[in-house]
């Protein structure tokens, strides 16, 4: 809920939008942000300028002027016709459990650019308002350098925007949906932020420039409040066992490390851009390659063989029968993570030959293989030490804890946390051998009914599925943390979970499911037994014909090019990657895509407009799709690479950007 500033900044909002709408109010004093200002007559908006969409021609970027003027701590942005929006910015944050919200911004200028400063307790907060000559946008960024240790609990740069008549904002299912009054919805980390509002200065479309991981929206009264966050505890949310216990047990106490650890001198910067005029923006897809929804197997090695194993991936541990490659999760084109000890495991583990070369092949097929910790029981440093790198055949990446409250030096264990100064640390070990991806637990619950980690059908839940804790890091290293969802289940369940139905579902809703699952388990009797998806085939084994033909509906999804069934690794890669993409549009109305330091492979974008044509540097895409209301492309977008798109509806140039200009006007003394 907005906090006593935000709520103050809604009623200045209130009170400069009713007498700030003509020529006439630039010199109107700013209201005092204590005012308690009623509510705002409805304001008509005026025709939008024809500044963007399709163009008959090129040359020399036209479009109207957005001037930006100062108006006590208000910002107005006014459009051709005089008409104005007041924009209200603000800080908040929590820190150390105290909230801080800052004073009324004092704007002053420098080098053409508007700056306002402000100090919590703990840190200094820089905020910089840019204009653009040759484009209609407003670019917002902030600075914050902290000048004591500190630890954050939320940190936002809320904006407030007056006269909004009507509000949207992109959902985590890519669905532009209206922004409710009362309602509070959460942007994700892996959700483009795209916020569309209708006001009389001319459309206004706010989106994420760099940082910027989360925000919220909440619409009342024609108002609309948007926090960007800066950082929010509930993004990275991390709960390890307080202590290393002998036996395991479901209610062992937990610490609960949500928070951010800050240092003095540390500094973080995020930026955002409001474009004004009607903007269609490029949407980057979670997915590669056009697909639509991804399932991730994370198997955990307690029941691993080397025969079950073998069935579980090609559909028999005996190569030589007919079956052997045309069954099983390869079987079927799919990948995974499998997970393995390298030394005292439950059952087989990696001093096994034969399970050792069924790995390897399981590696040489695509299939990821990583560490279920390096024993089955507690190891300490120096055992990790000698034992981790018998994972370097396989490239590993990522760690899965094995039992992490009896494991001492489990991710998920609070001695083993990095600077608590136990011989159960092993976060160096992990840097130096290059891991990036680590397991944490307790595992999410969906929805009911449903796959989709993500969840867009509660829009107020914060999805943490992959993200990073400074509570778990080597120097610079800070690996990556996955949550998964529990889906060692009864074989009629799991087909229940994952038939045809419920997969279009998860790509209905662009969504993701990160699984744990132990596929490799057998039991002949018992309460489990109905859970094993292998059955002994004499002495060899095979998978069961019901299991196998999940994988085989997950398969023909594959095929169809909606579903994605990749490794964790392969997943994590492509977000991570994709997030250091940088989109600029260009004032000619092309667009400049910036790659970030690592290759995205099969990058999807969607533009909203459907029968778009599209090129980049000047050839078609490697892929495109045209969808009732979107145009879907995808392109390899190597590091550091640049690429030029242009788009086209028929014979006429198409402008996803709006074109025009943004000065600065009023901004008092230089």
């Amino acid at each position: 809920m907005p906090g006593p500033r935000l709520r103050s900044v809604v009623a200045a909002l209130a009170a400069v939008a009713g007498c700030a709408t003509g020529h006439d109010a630039r010199d109107a004093p700013a209201p005092s942000l204590a005012a308690d200002a009623g509510p705002v007559a409805p304001t008509a908006v005026p025709p939008r300028a024809p500044d963007a969409g399709v163009s008959a021609g090129a040359g020399t970027p036209q479009g109207p002027t957005y001037r930006l003027e100062v108006a006590g701590s208000l910002l107005l942005v006014r459009g051709p016709r005089g008409d104005t929006t007041p924009l209200e910015i603000a800080a908040e944050a929590t820190c150390d459990g105290k909230d801080w919200t800052s004073a009324p911004f004092a704007w002053r200028r420098e080098d053409g650019r508007l700056v306002a400063e402000t100090s919590s307790p703990v840190a200094d907060w820089r905020v910089v308002v840019q204009t653009d000559l040759s484009r209609p946008v407003l670019t917002l960024r902030v600075e914050v350098r902290y000048t004591a240790a500190t630890r954050v609990d939320r940190e936002a740069l809320a904006l407030g925007i007056g006269n909004a008549s009507t509000a949207a904002a992109l959902d985590r299912d890519f669905v532009l949906r209206p922004v409710a009054p009362g309602t509070r919805r959460v942007i994700d980390p892996w959700t483009p932020l795209e916020v569309h509002v209708e006001t009389p200065a001319g459309p206004l479309t706010l989106v994420r420039a760099a940082g910027f991981p989360s925000a919220t929206t909440e619409a009342a009264d024609e108002r609309l409040a948007v926090r960007l966050e800066l950082d929010d505890a509930g993004n990275h949310p991390f709960r390890p066992y307080a202590a290393c216990h002998r036996r395991y047990a479901a209610n062992h106490p937990r610490e609960t490390l949500d928070v951010t650890p800050r240092r003095a001198r540390e500094r973080v910067e995020h930026a955002a851009e409001l474009w004004i005029g009607e903007t269609v923006p490029l949407r980057p897809a979670r997915f590669p390659a056009g697909r639509r929804a991804a399932v991730v197997f994370t198997s955990h090695a307690d029941q691993a063989t080397a025969a079950r194993t073998r069935a579980v991936l090609w559909g028999h541990s005996d190569p030589a029968d007919e079956s052997y490659g045309r069954r099983g999760l390869l079987g079927h084109g799919l990948s995974a993570t499998f997970t393995a000890f390298a030394a005292g495991g439950v059952h087989d583990d990696l001093t096994d030959p034969d399970y050792a070369e069924v790995l390897a092949e399981a590696a040489a097929a695509g299939i990821e293989i990583g560490p279920h910790s390096v024993t089955a029981g507690p190891d300490d440093r120096a055992a990790v030490a000698r034992l981790l790198p018998a994972f370097d055949r396989f490239g590993s990446v990522t760690w899965i804890d094995h039992q992490p409250d009896t494991n001492c030096e489990s991710v998920m264990n609070a001695p083993a946390l990095p600077g608590r100064g136990s011989s159960w640390e092993i976060a160096e070990i992990l840097r130096a051998r290059g891991y990036r991806y680590v397991w944490t637990e307790p595992d999410l619950e969906p929805s009911a009914g449903g796959l989709n980690l993500l969840d867009p059908r509660r829009p107020d839940r914060r999805p943490a599925v992959l993200f990073r804790n400074l509570h778990y890091r080597a120097g610079d290293w800070i690996p990556w943390m996955f949550r998964t969802a529990w889906l060692f289940v009864d074989r009629e369940t799991l087909a229940e979970r994952l038939a045809p139905a419920a997969l279009r579902r998860l790509a209905d809703e662009r969504g993701v499911l990160f699984a744990h699952v132990y596929l490799e388990a057998w039991e002949p009797r018992g309460p489990r037994a109905d859970r094993s998806l292998v059955e002994p085939d004499g002495r060899e084994f095979r998978i069961r014909d019901d299991a196998d033909a999940v994988f085989e509906a997950l398969g023909d999804a594959r095929n169809a090019g909606t579903l994605w069934v990749p490794s964790l690794r392969a997943l994590a890669d492509f977000w991570t990657a994709a997030a250091g993409v940088r989109i600029e549009p260009q004032p000619d109305g092309s667009v400049v895509l910036h790659g970030g330091p690592r290759d995205a492979p099969a990058m999807t974008w969607t533009v909203p407009r459907a029968g778009l044509q599209v090129l980049i540097d000047g050839r078609p895409p490697d892929g495109v799709r045209s969808e009732p209301d979107a145009t879907t492309f995808w392109l390899d977008l190597p590091a550091g690479r640049r690429r030029v798109l242009t788009f086209s509806a028929g014979d006429a140039a198409f402008h996803p950007y709006p074109r025009g200009r943004t000065v600065g006007d009023d901004l008092g003394p230089p």
